[in-house]
């Protein structure tokens, strides 16, 4: 199991000062870099190499980064085929092996969670869908987002009578009074400040949260395809403190979209 610390490495830091951090990590019994917080002078790349050469995994999941065991693996590396998984573990040849698979990982850029977004989401709007962090924390819509909220609507509702039965359209949308005719119609009416209607806040959230969990999995294909070894991991410590059904986001779907990625 990976039990991880921070590393701040300042610029007024020597080599000398940043090992002792990592040995006194190393000795009261972490095994694995939560998180460097790096410097002009301290790049990651570099405290990242350091950290495995005082014997510390260099990313939070420590072990879990290692190649697998598998019968084709011991083959390779020239092993008894009758090992334990604890001898496995402790060969040589094994740490050897893993070391130069995380060797591999040095200065690798962290894959962004929005590709969309950090494609050109501020440049021209050229990417096909903006990431979810564009959406919003709350129930309202950006205006780039609409039309795939509508989208999103179509999708869930199977006409526009379905829609206008779940918004109770027929007494509340807001300036213009009366059911949807069009989708154009729900285009322009899609504001939730004007229109407080409980099934249209619960639908603009679920859109977000879906928007979030895509963007999840999407990245996860991204990493598997990068390296298969990586371990991935979803959801965050505010979770425990902030209720984030009203924030679009639900974490049991990306905690579904973890489990998956196994």
């Amino acid at each position: 199991m990976p039990f991880g610390s921070v590393l701040i490495a300042r610029d007024d830091m020597d080599e000398e000062e940043i090992r002792w951090h990592l040995k006194t990590m190393k000795e009261l019994g972490f095994n694995a870099i939560k998180q460097f917080m790096g410097s002009d002078r301290w790049p990651r790349e570099e405290l990242e190499r350091l950290a495995l050469e005082e014997g510390l995994v260099a990313w939070w999941y420590g072990e879990g980064g290692w190649e697998p065991p598998s019968p084709e693996l011991s083959e390779k590396l020239g092993l008894e085929s009758d090992l334990s998984i604890e001898e496995w573990r402790k060969h040589p040849k094994v740490l050897d092996h893993q070391m130069e698979v995380m060797k591999k990982r040095l200065g690798w850029k962290r894959i962004p969670l929005n590709p969309e977004q950090q494609a050109g989401f501020h440049d021209g709007n050229k990417q096909e869908r903006p990431g979810a962090r564009a959406f919003g924390a709350d129930a309202s819509l950006p205006e780039i987002v609409v039309p795939y909220f509508v989208e999103w609507l179509k999708e869930t509702y199977e006409n526009l009578d379905a829609l206008n039965s779940a918004w109770n359209t027929d007494v509340m949308r807001g300036p213009n009074k009366g059911a949807f005719e069009t989708w154009e119609q729900v285009a322009e009416n899609n504001w939730v400040e004007a229109a407080r209607e409980y099934g249209r806040v619960c639908d603009v959230l679920r859109f977000k949260a879906d928007m979030k969990a895509k963007d999840v999995r999407q990245l996860g294909e991204i990493v598997k395809a990068r390296n298969p070894y990586e371990p991935e991991r979803s959801g965050g410590e505010m979770g425990l403190f902030l209720p984030f059904a009203s924030r679009g986001t639900d974490m049991e779907q990306l905690a579904d979209e973890m489990a998956s990625r196994r």
